[in-house]
């Protein structure tokens, strides 16, 4: 099932949802275009790669796990490639900590789980598109850190990668998709597969001060107060591979 395509409403964020729910896609498609967004629904992989083939183009991928025929891991880790561009929401009922690093690490920037709230889903997407805007406008590599989930390394602008643990790559990758590369506690313990209301904040606290240490004396990791912690310089994430 399909709503307004993506050329309708000129200076509309076009948004595709890949969803084998009906009822569900329904709920999204009527959501997002509430919510001032021209979405376009398919129940599967092939019916968005047709449309790609044919010249549609969306900024932001609403995305389930579970589809018939290509699962939407595989859907995302090769989009991620062939357009490193493209925001993707993954929206999907696997829940399990594992599920979520698989999630982010093949390429989604945001990983919600059902159920979900509809105006939550329309929040995530309004985020990834902030993030697509900063990227298309964005520094080069030269000038900018990048994180390398996959070899889980982050790599300064001058000099040689830096190894990370998984932990690390997880709050480093929060903090790139959040919002001006601030994220709050509760995101970052989200992050780390904990829940925010139980989590230690001096936990947290020394992983951030251990990966300061790492990165060096001058790392633009940094505490923001009232806020959380930003990374001050650009940050860009390279595709999982």
């Amino acid at each position: 099932m399909t709503a307004t395509g993506p050329s309708a409403g000129a200076g509309r964020l076009a948004v595709a949802i890949v969803e084998d729910n009906a009822g569900l896609l329904e709920d999204l498609l009527h959501s997002l275009e509430r919510h001032g967004f021209d979405a376009t629904g398919f129940g599967d992989g092939s019916a968005l790669d047709a449309a790609l083939a044919a010249g549609a183009q969306w900024q932001v991928l609403v995305l389930d796990l579970g589809l018939p025929g290509e699962n939407g891991l595989s859907i995302a880790r090769r989009l991620r490639d062939s357009h490193p561009g493209l925001g993707i929401v993954m929206l999907t009922a696997r829940s399990t900590v594992d599920d979520r690093i698989t999630g982010l690490n093949v390429g989604a920037d945001i990983y919600l789980t059902k159920p979900v709230d509809l105006h939550e889903v329309a929040a995530a997407v309004a985020a990834v598109a902030r993030r697509v805007g900063r990227t298309t406008a964005a520094v080069g590599a030269s000038s900018a850190w990048q994180l390398d989930a996959a070899r889980m390394q982050l790599r300064p602008p001058e000099g040689e990668a830096i190894d990370l643990t998984i932990s690390e790559v997880q709050i480093l990758q929060a903090i790139a998709r959040s919002p001006d590369q601030i994220a709050d506690r509760d995101t970052l313990a989200r992050a780390l597969g904990k829940n925010p209301l139980s989590y230690e904040e001096h936990t947290l606290e020394v992983m951030v001060s251990r990966l300061r240490q790492k990165l060096g004396g001058h790392a633009p990791l940094r505490a923001v107060r009232g806020r959380g912690y930003a990374f001050t310089a650009p940050m860009r994430l390279l595709a999982s591979r």
